[in-house]
């Protein structure tokens, strides 16, 4: 599985006038401003691994159509919305699971070299992942520094980037905690489902069958956060963990790191591991936010744009056994799909009916998706066994 990480420094839109009449309520104030004259700029930085150490080499040549057919063109396309709050971009590949000089992966690591391609850049350690960021913030003067998680087999909607870089760095600049102070940062992720399902010539959108999750889905799931924060953090950021545990994690990093050693966050865990809209969620989020200054932004309200949960068979989530009650991906069906969704993605479902040759099927997928274990695998099956109890119900197109 290939995932992706995303991290954002945001520039702001114009140098402020400390000597102009809007009212200044106190002293942070007036430091916040004068640090966002001297700091400005975005940097990006996209982060993924690869599992491919048990693919074969066709499995793999199908995985990489389909990431260079969506993932990249959805990355390519957050370029034609993005202002001057993008100011530099770094697309980079997690090595340490083995994933660094496997033959299998050869075309991704000859991608990045064209024009007009996403550049590419692989690390094989924490540390090292950590001083791309570092040199990175240093040379740019940036403000804020974000991540965005993100599966390869996943996309992006478009204006995301535009979102991340400009409408929540203005929701923090423009709002306070509980308590009055100034934000540190936020987490931000949809907190209700969003999936694109695609396979067997079949699509649909699903937007209730799941959880919903206080720390938010995995795709498109970030963290925003000020660069004087990450200066007190000894100038090293916090890698994606779980998704439904990142945001007590981020809070529980940032406290630790400011030197409240004993501050422990409950979002995410026993009752606070799903979100529900009910006073005593929204009161332990609200407190939580104001302790650690970090806010968690639920992109699933007045959802406009986030990262998209593309269900392929690809996919671990894949629900190979409910296949059927899924329409045909016909023309019509397309549109009718695609006017769903608050932006295109009609280019990623006729990306896969023009793709039929990386159609993964039961057994391939069975052989080669590490995941698919967890999710489809009954106790001492062997995958022939899997595919022939699921060919006696259903067939391939």
């Amino acid at each position: 599985m290939l995932k992706f990480f995303i991290i954002i420094l945001w520039r702001a839109s114009g140098q402020f006038d400390l000597l102009q009449t809007s009212p200044i309520r106190d002293w942070d104030q007036i430091l916040q401003r004068q640090e966002e004259i001297e700091f400005q700029g975005v940097c990006v930085f996209l982060n993924t691994e690869i599992f491919a150490d048990q693919w074969t080499l066709n499995y793999a040549r199908k995985f990489i159509v389909w990431v260079r057919s969506v993932f990249l063109v959805s990355i390519k396309r957050q370029f034609k919305t993005t202002t001057q709050a993008l100011k530099v971009f770094k697309l980079m590949i997690n090595g340490t699971k083995g994933t660094n000089g496997d033959p299998k992966l050869a075309e991704l690591y000859e991608y990045g070299n064209k024009s007009g391609e996403v550049p590419l850049f692989w690390y094989r350690s924490k540390h090292e992942w950590n001083a791309i960021i570092k040199e990175t913030v240093l040379k740019h003067q940036c403000y804020w520094i974000s991540t965005v998680w993100l599966d390869a087999d996943d996309a992006l909607l478009d204006d995301y980037f535009k979102y991340i870089t400009e409408e929540i760095p203005k929701i923090l600049s423009e709002t306070r905690t509980r308590d009055g102070l100034p934000w540190r940062g936020s987490v931000f992720g949809l907190r209700s489902p969003k999936w694109l399902e695609m396979g067997l010539n079949r699509c649909t959108a699903t937007f209730r069958n799941g959880p919903h999750h206080f720390g938010g889905y995995s795709q498109g799931q970030g963290l925003i956060l000020k660069r004087s924060v990450w200066e007190e953090l000894n100038q090293e950021f916090w890698p994606h963990t779980h998704h439904k545990h990142y945001l007590r994690h981020i809070r529980e990093w940032v406290m630790h790191g400011l030197g409240h050693k004993d501050y422990k966050s409950k979002s995410g865990l026993g009752k606070y591991r799903q979100w529900r809209h009910s006073p005593a969620m929204i009161n332990l989020d609200i407190r939580e936010a104001a302790e650690s200054g970090i806010q968690m932004i639920n992109l699933s309200k007045n959802w406009t744009t986030s990262g998209l949960f593309v269900r392929t068979t690809f996919s671990s989530h894949f629900d190979w056994y409910d296949i059927n009650y899924i329409p045909i991906c016909t023309r019509e069906r397309i549109c009718k799909v695609n006017r769903l969704f608050p932006k295109d993605v009609s280019y990623i479902m006729r990306a896969w009916m023009k793709h039929k040759e990386i159609h993964v099927r039961l057994l391939e997928a069975c052989n080669n998706n590490g995941f698919f274990f967890h999710t489809n695998k009954q106790l001492g099956e062997s995958c022939e066994e899997i595919e022939q109890t699921w060919l006696q119900y259903h067939e391939y197109p």
